[in-house]
Protein backbone atom coordinates (compact mmCIF):
# COMPACT_ATOMS: atom_id res chain seq x y z
CA UNK A 1 0.00 0.00 0.00
CA UNK A 2 2.98 2.22 0.98
CA UNK A 3 4.60 1.27 -2.18
CA UNK A 4 1.43 2.44 -4.44
CA UNK A 5 0.75 5.59 -2.36
CA UNK A 6 4.75 6.31 -3.25
CA UNK A 7 4.34 5.60 -7.32
CA UNK A 8 1.08 7.61 -6.85
CA UNK A 9 3.02 10.68 -5.97
CA UNK A 10 5.60 10.77 -8.01
CA UNK A 11 3.00 10.30 -10.68
CA UNK A 12 1.58 13.60 -9.22
CA UNK A 13 4.42 15.36 -9.19
CA UNK A 14 5.62 14.52 -12.83
CA UNK A 15 2.22 15.68 -13.57
CA UNK A 16 2.69 19.19 -12.07
CA UNK A 17 6.35 19.75 -13.52
CA UNK A 18 5.22 19.00 -16.68
CA UNK A 19 2.36 21.50 -15.88
CA UNK A 20 4.79 24.22 -14.94
CA UNK A 21 7.23 23.86 -17.46
CA UNK A 22 4.63 23.65 -20.48
CA UNK A 23 2.76 26.88 -18.45
CA UNK A 24 5.33 28.63 -17.95
CA UNK A 25 7.79 28.38 -21.20
CA UNK A 26 5.42 26.78 -23.78
CA UNK A 27 3.72 30.49 -24.82
CA UNK A 28 6.84 32.63 -24.68
CA UNK A 29 8.60 29.53 -27.09
CA UNK A 30 5.67 29.86 -29.32
CA UNK A 31 4.92 33.61 -29.10
CA UNK A 32 8.60 33.76 -30.55
CA UNK A 33 8.25 31.40 -32.73
CA UNK A 34 5.69 33.33 -34.29
CA UNK A 35 7.55 36.61 -34.22
CA UNK A 36 10.49 34.86 -36.21
CA UNK A 37 8.34 33.21 -38.54
CA UNK A 38 6.52 36.95 -39.54
CA UNK A 39 10.04 38.95 -39.41
CA UNK A 40 11.26 36.06 -42.24
CA UNK A 41 7.94 36.42 -44.18
CA UNK A 42 8.34 39.80 -44.00
CA UNK A 43 12.19 39.89 -45.16
CA UNK A 44 10.86 37.76 -48.13
CA UNK A 45 7.49 40.71 -49.04
CA UNK A 46 10.31 42.76 -48.77
CA UNK A 47 13.14 41.04 -51.48
CA UNK A 48 9.93 40.66 -53.97
CA UNK A 49 8.86 44.71 -53.50
CA UNK A 50 5.23 43.84 -51.90
CA UNK A 51 6.68 46.64 -49.44
CA UNK A 52 2.66 47.21 -47.37
CA UNK A 53 2.85 43.21 -47.52
CA UNK A 54 6.46 43.49 -45.62
CA UNK A 55 5.93 46.48 -43.24
CA UNK A 56 2.60 44.64 -41.67
CA UNK A 57 4.88 41.35 -40.77
CA UNK A 58 7.45 43.51 -39.40
CA UNK A 59 5.21 45.73 -36.79
CA UNK A 60 3.58 42.68 -36.42
CA UNK A 61 7.15 41.13 -35.47
CA UNK A 62 8.26 43.86 -33.16
CA UNK A 63 4.15 43.53 -31.58
CA UNK A 64 5.02 40.44 -30.47
CA UNK A 65 8.66 41.36 -28.99
CA UNK A 66 10.06 37.65 -29.61
CA UNK A 67 13.65 37.46 -30.47
CA UNK A 68 14.23 39.26 -33.80
CA UNK A 69 11.64 42.40 -32.35
CA UNK A 70 14.70 44.59 -32.48
CA UNK A 71 15.48 43.85 -35.69
CA UNK A 72 11.27 43.95 -36.62
CA UNK A 73 11.76 47.58 -35.52
CA UNK A 74 15.06 48.27 -37.40
CA UNK A 75 13.10 47.38 -40.52
CA UNK A 76 9.81 49.39 -39.97
CA UNK A 77 12.35 52.17 -39.63
CA UNK A 78 13.99 51.92 -42.80
CA UNK A 79 11.02 50.99 -44.79
CA UNK A 80 9.22 54.34 -43.06
CA UNK A 81 11.87 56.81 -43.96
CA UNK A 82 13.88 54.98 -47.53
CA UNK A 83 9.81 54.08 -48.41
CA UNK A 84 7.05 56.05 -47.00
CA UNK A 85 8.16 58.96 -46.38
CA UNK A 86 7.19 59.09 -42.85
CA UNK A 87 10.32 60.17 -40.76
CA UNK A 88 8.71 60.46 -37.46
CA UNK A 89 6.94 56.62 -37.40
CA UNK A 90 10.76 55.88 -38.53
CA UNK A 91 12.35 57.48 -35.71
CA UNK A 92 9.90 56.05 -33.17
CA UNK A 93 10.91 52.84 -34.70
CA UNK A 94 14.76 53.20 -34.31
CA UNK A 95 14.39 54.47 -30.79
CA UNK A 96 12.39 50.93 -29.90
CA UNK A 97 15.54 49.43 -31.75
CA UNK A 98 18.30 50.93 -29.13
CA UNK A 99 15.90 50.02 -26.04
CA UNK A 100 15.68 46.91 -27.27
CA UNK A 101 19.57 46.34 -28.53
CA UNK A 102 21.65 49.67 -27.35
CA UNK A 103 24.82 47.85 -27.99
CA UNK A 104 25.71 45.77 -31.18
CA UNK A 105 27.46 46.71 -34.38
CA UNK A 106 24.32 48.70 -35.76
CA UNK A 107 24.11 51.28 -33.21
CA UNK A 108 25.96 54.19 -34.83
CA UNK A 109 24.14 53.64 -37.98
CA UNK A 110 20.83 53.71 -35.97
CA UNK A 111 21.82 56.51 -34.84
CA UNK A 112 22.69 58.05 -37.81
CA UNK A 113 19.80 56.99 -39.65
CA UNK A 114 18.02 58.80 -36.42
CA UNK A 115 19.07 61.92 -37.30
CA UNK A 116 18.50 61.78 -41.11
CA UNK A 117 15.27 61.41 -40.46
CA UNK A 118 14.83 64.02 -37.85
CA UNK A 119 16.18 66.56 -40.58
CA UNK A 120 13.42 64.81 -43.15
CA UNK A 121 10.45 65.85 -40.58
CA UNK A 122 11.73 69.33 -39.81
CA UNK A 123 12.21 70.09 -43.68
CA UNK A 124 8.48 68.89 -44.16
CA UNK A 125 7.45 71.33 -41.77
CA UNK A 126 9.48 73.92 -43.24
CA UNK A 127 7.62 73.16 -47.07
CA UNK A 128 4.38 72.89 -44.94
CA UNK A 129 5.53 76.23 -43.41
CA UNK A 130 6.08 77.72 -46.55
CA UNK A 131 2.73 76.24 -48.46
CA UNK A 132 0.82 78.02 -45.54
CA UNK A 133 2.25 81.55 -46.41
CA UNK A 134 2.06 81.05 -50.44
CA UNK A 135 -1.31 80.44 -49.63
CA UNK A 136 -1.84 83.37 -47.51
CA UNK A 137 -0.39 85.66 -50.28
CA UNK A 138 -2.38 84.02 -52.65
CA UNK A 139 -5.57 84.90 -50.45
CA UNK A 140 -4.39 88.58 -50.11
CA UNK A 141 -4.21 89.24 -53.66
CA UNK A 142 -7.37 87.95 -54.67
CA UNK A 143 -8.68 89.93 -51.99
CA UNK A 144 -6.87 93.18 -53.12
CA UNK A 145 -7.61 92.37 -56.57
CA UNK A 146 -11.75 91.81 -55.38
CA UNK A 147 -11.49 94.93 -53.36
CA UNK A 148 -9.92 96.94 -56.89
CA UNK A 149 -12.87 95.60 -59.03
CA UNK A 150 -15.14 96.73 -56.28
CA UNK A 151 -14.10 99.97 -56.10
CA UNK A 152 -13.98 100.14 -59.88
CA UNK A 153 -17.74 99.17 -60.24
CA UNK A 154 -18.86 101.92 -57.43
CA UNK A 155 -17.10 104.64 -59.49
CA UNK A 156 -18.86 103.38 -63.08
CA UNK A 157 -21.92 103.32 -60.41
CA UNK A 158 -21.61 107.16 -59.24
CA UNK A 159 -20.98 107.89 -63.18
CA UNK A 160 -23.90 106.64 -64.48
CA UNK A 161 -25.89 107.74 -61.42
CA UNK A 162 -24.95 111.25 -62.00
CA UNK A 163 -25.55 111.00 -65.86
CA UNK A 164 -29.04 109.71 -64.98
CA UNK A 165 -29.87 112.87 -62.51
CA UNK A 166 -28.70 114.89 -65.89
CA UNK A 167 -31.05 113.63 -68.26
CA UNK A 168 -33.97 113.93 -65.12
CA UNK A 169 -33.51 117.12 -65.17
CA UNK A 170 -33.16 117.87 -68.82
CA UNK A 171 -36.56 116.19 -69.22
CA UNK A 172 -37.68 117.68 -66.68
CA UNK A 173 -37.11 121.39 -67.69
CA UNK A 174 -38.24 119.97 -71.30
CA UNK A 175 -34.98 119.66 -73.01
CA UNK A 176 -35.18 116.90 -75.35
CA UNK A 177 -31.78 116.82 -77.10
CA UNK A 178 -28.38 118.01 -75.82
CA UNK A 179 -27.81 119.32 -79.33
CA UNK A 180 -27.41 123.34 -79.06
CA UNK A 181 -28.61 125.59 -82.14
CA UNK A 182 -26.04 125.90 -84.72
CA UNK A 183 -23.12 127.68 -84.14
CA UNK A 184 -21.88 128.09 -87.33
CA UNK A 185 -23.98 127.76 -91.38
CA UNK A 186 -23.74 124.65 -93.78
CA UNK A 187 -26.31 122.96 -91.21
CA UNK A 188 -23.69 122.01 -88.44
CA UNK A 189 -25.11 121.71 -85.20
CA UNK A 190 -23.05 121.91 -81.96
CA UNK A 191 -23.14 119.24 -79.12
CA UNK A 192 -21.32 120.01 -75.43
CA UNK A 193 -19.58 116.94 -74.47
CA UNK A 194 -20.53 115.70 -71.11
CA UNK A 195 -18.89 113.46 -68.22
CA UNK A 196 -18.80 109.49 -69.73
CA UNK A 197 -19.35 110.39 -73.44
CA UNK A 198 -17.97 109.03 -76.17
CA UNK A 199 -17.82 109.61 -80.11
CA UNK A 200 -19.73 106.27 -80.57
CA UNK A 201 -22.70 107.66 -77.90
CA UNK A 202 -22.66 110.86 -79.35
CA UNK A 203 -23.26 109.33 -82.76
CA UNK A 204 -26.43 107.21 -81.20
CA UNK A 205 -27.74 110.31 -79.76
CA UNK A 206 -27.73 112.80 -82.41
CA UNK A 207 -28.08 110.17 -85.83
CA UNK A 208 -29.86 107.22 -83.38
CA UNK A 209 -26.09 104.72 -84.63
CA UNK A 210 -23.30 104.57 -83.03
CA UNK A 211 -21.48 103.57 -86.41
CA UNK A 212 -21.51 107.55 -87.35
CA UNK A 213 -18.78 108.42 -85.07
CA UNK A 214 -16.22 109.23 -87.76
CA UNK A 215 -17.89 111.57 -89.69
CA UNK A 216 -17.99 113.74 -86.09
CA UNK A 217 -14.20 112.91 -85.58
CA UNK A 218 -13.50 114.19 -89.27
CA UNK A 219 -16.05 117.87 -88.58
CA UNK A 220 -13.93 117.96 -85.36
CA UNK A 221 -10.14 117.38 -86.55
CA UNK A 222 -9.22 121.02 -85.00
CA UNK A 223 -10.40 120.10 -81.83
CA UNK A 224 -9.84 116.27 -81.11
CA UNK A 225 -6.69 115.19 -81.38
CA UNK A 226 -7.72 111.43 -80.98
CA UNK A 227 -11.24 109.60 -81.43
CA UNK A 228 -10.58 108.13 -77.33
CA UNK A 229 -9.93 111.73 -76.12
CA UNK A 230 -13.39 113.44 -75.08
CA UNK A 231 -12.96 116.55 -72.51
CA UNK A 232 -15.53 117.35 -70.67
CA UNK A 233 -17.46 120.78 -71.82
CA UNK A 234 -15.60 120.40 -75.54
CA UNK A 235 -17.88 121.97 -78.34
CA UNK A 236 -18.39 119.56 -81.09
CA UNK A 237 -19.36 120.33 -84.14
CA UNK A 238 -22.18 117.99 -85.58
CA UNK A 239 -22.42 117.44 -89.42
Amino acid sequence: MERKNSVGRRIRLGLALACALFVGCGPAQSQGDRCEKLFHRGQAYRREGKIDSALRCFLLAAKYRGKSAAEAHLECGEIYLSTKGDPLSAIYHYREYLKLSPHNRQTALVRQRISTAEKAYLGQISLLKQHSRESHVDLLRTLKAMQDENLKLKRQATVLLQRLERESEKAASGESCPTQPAARGGGLRSYLVQDGDTLSSISQKVYGTSSRWREIFEANGDRLSSPARLKVGTSLLIP
